[in-house]
């Protein structure tokens, strides 16, 4: 259900298989405890000291002590968050979701660290601009629009309009001109206000938590 968790035992899965993994020509090799407390810490910090008190206070001295300090670790945050950042990005680019699916993606991306955050909503937010004005001059000149750049529009949109109603940024203004467009294009139903967002999210909450808790303990054995 949840693209994060579905990433996260990727990679770990093929790091068992390895015993490393190699990305942008590094090689990724720490003991399984620390490699998977790498790759969660792609959420935002309370869920990993949440993560870290449950799961991680078996760490060694000197794992610990890595974890605050070491250059490698550090480095491999930082390249594990670039690749789950284009990941997160291409799946939202090509793929249709239902729209339970973008109340959860929506959900589930204000649980990523703020840095990541960014690295996922500054790319996908310049293409939503992008779209929108040549989309808007394609109306003017009352020229042909291609199916892909409104399939893009309505998928971009629909990500970011639940995005905003979870917590209200300054993007809000850019959704709407996107939504606006969408109207004008094919008068699709929109979608709405979700009206059970609060309790939408303590269930959601909830789920999200048991199934990392379940990933975690399938990684760990």
């Amino acid at each position: 259900m949840f693209l994060t968790l579905q990433w996260i035992e990727k990679f770990y899965q093929i790091y068992q298989r390895r015993g490393f993994v190699i990305l942008r020509e590094k090689n990724i090799q720490f003991t399984p405890k620390l490699f998977l407390a790498t790759l969660l810490r792609i959420y935002k910090i309370s869920l990993w000291e949440w993560i870290e008190r449950k799961y991680f206070i078996d760490l060694t001295a000197e794992e610990r002590e890595l974890t605050k300090k070491g250059f490698s670790y550090l480095e491999a945050q930082d390249l594990f968050s670039l690749e789950f950042s284009q990941w997160f990005r291409d799946n939202l680019l090509c793929r249709d979701y239902t729209q339970e699916r973008y109340i959860a993606l929506a959900f589930e991306f204000h649980q990523l660290k703020e840095q990541l955050k960014k690295q996922i909503q500054i790319p996908l937010l310049d293409v939503l601009k992008k779209l929108c004005m040549e989309i808007e001059e394609k109306l003017e000149e009352k020229s042909e629009i291609p199916n892909y750049q409104v399939k893009r529009l309505q998928r971009i949109y629909r990500f970011f309009k639940r995005v905003e109603e979870f917590l209200p940024s300054k993007s809000e203004d850019l959704v709407k001109r996107a939504e606006a467009l969408l109207i004008k294009l094919n008068g699709e139903e929109l979608m709405g206000v979700e009206p059970f967002l609060k309790e939408r999210k303590v269930e959601l909450e909830k789920v999200f938590e048991r199934e990392v808790e379940k990933l975690i303990e399938l990684c760990r054995g």
